[in-house]
């Protein structure tokens, strides 16, 4: 895999996520504080977010099916030293 430039990637992304409609999902300067599993009132397994963001850092509590890790690992990148990886 070829290293491309933050900035191509960032644009990548950008395009991918106009396209398919998603930045209305997507909540940028927010911290989790908190993850972790419970279960739903129908008993299946659910995810819960509490998060802090916003302008005045306001709290919140989420409830999701799935949730995904964005650590933004393209913003700093960190490649481990592995056998064969070049």
């Amino acid at each position: 895999m070829a290293n491309l430039p933050t900035a191509e990637v960032c644009d990548y992304l950008k395009a991918y996520a106009d396209k398919f409609d998603l930045r209305r999902h997507v909540r940028f300067s927010t911290r989790v504080e908190r993850l972790y599993k419970s279960s739903s009132e129908d008993g299946l397994p659910a995810w819960i977010v509490e998060s802090r963001g916003g302008a005045q850092g306001e709290a919140q509590v989420d409830r999701f099916d799935y949730v995904s890790v964005c650590n933004g690992h393209y913003n700093d990148p960190w490649i481990p030293t592995m056998p064969g990886l070049r």
